[in-house]
């Protein structure tokens, strides 16, 4: 007997007992679909940021940054003659600016979301033709979400069957979707490197699994690029982001990631051709989390290195 045959038959017994339902309205599925029923497949608020290089979610995050580097290098030029004292000249400046640089990031979460908005990325970054900042020559992040993430809206329940309902299918599925979004675009082709935002291992322990690691895996299907999960590690526990503020989420998040052990003496051979990386997360809404990813991932990658971001939902206007 043919085995695509009862391959066929044994789904179709599955659908009748336990029947498949779109994970948005709950409608029952036919054979042809897979976790969104057409109606809702066809009406996904998608955002459309991974062919546009200035937007909301690329703006936000680039404010961040910069006003990250702009404290950092205040907080490390004002650091550098003391710890010059003790270690001489050149390498005390050289390590101030470094230690300033990265306190500067982590504490530039708490106000950089409302200032950014307000200040949009062209008195920070410099315009389209050049794509970089002004300081260190940071490379502009790009940024893109799969659609709108509203608190009214059901489309959010995709992120939340996924990260609270074990649905790890659909995060693959959702992922893929994302990954040919991606590649169909100009921005995020030659990415070459996929980082996955870490849990603890307390909490992925309990869940079984990392949904951003799960959604990376999508994405990486499409793309093309490998992920790694050996990168970042969430070094301690935080409280669940949903509920907090702005400056609870910055505070919550502070000092959370660090580079895995062994990349905090040398950087491995495969990692020095690295030219674009793409940190992966769940949605975006601060950014919170991704600017912490992204200050523990300048330790050991130099600015030359592009850093963009890449989420299922964006918390934010179209």
């Amino acid at each position: 007997m043919d085995i695509d045959f009862l391959k066929s038959a044994a789904a179709a017994v599955l659908d009748y007992l336990l029947p498949r339902t779109c994970i948005v309205c709950g409608k029952i599925l036919d054979s042809a679909e897979i976790h969104l029923c057409r109606h809702c497949k066809d009406d996904l608020p998608h955002t459309y940021y991974w062919m546009l290089r200035n937007n909301p979610m690329a703006d936000r995050f680039n404010d961040l940054i910069q006003k990250g580097l702009e404290e950092g290098l205040e907080e490390g030029l004002e650091e550098a003659p003391e710890e010059g004292l003790e270690e001489g000249p050149e390498e005390g400046l050289e390590e101030g600016l470094d230690e300033g640089l990265e306190e500067g990031l982590e504490e530039g979460l708490e106000e950089a979301p409302e200032e950014g908005l307000e200040e949009g990325p062209e008195e920070g970054l410099d315009g389209p033709g050049n794509g970089e900042c002004h300081i260190k020559k940071e490379n502009y992040a790009y940024a893109a979400a799969l659609f709108f993430y509203r608190a009214e809206s059901d489309y959010r329940h995709i992120t939340q069957r996924i990260k609270y309902n074990g649905n790890i299918e659909a995060g693959v599925f959702f992922g893929n979707i994302l990954g040919e979004k991606l590649a169909s675009g100009p921005l995020f082709q030659d990415v070459d490197l996929i980082i996955p935002a870490p849990l603890h291992w307390r909490r992925q322990w309990e869940r079984g699994y990392n949904q951003a690691q799960v959604i990376a895996e999508g994405i990486s299907a499409r793309l093309g690029a490998p992920v790694r999960s050996d990168i970042l590690i969430r070094s301690r526990s935080t409280r669940s982001q949903t509920r907090l503020s702005i400056e609870e989420k910055s505070l919550n998040v502070k000092n959370a990631f660090r580079l895995h052990k062994r990349l905090r003496t040398s950087t491995p051979p495969e990692l020095t051709g690295i030219r674009h990386i793409l940190l992966v997360d769940d949605v975006f809404t601060t950014g919170s989390t991704l600017m912490t990813c992204f200050t523990a991932l300048r330790t050991v990658f130099p600015p030359s290195v592009r850093i963009s971001i890449a989420t299922l939902g964006f918390v934010g206007g179209a």
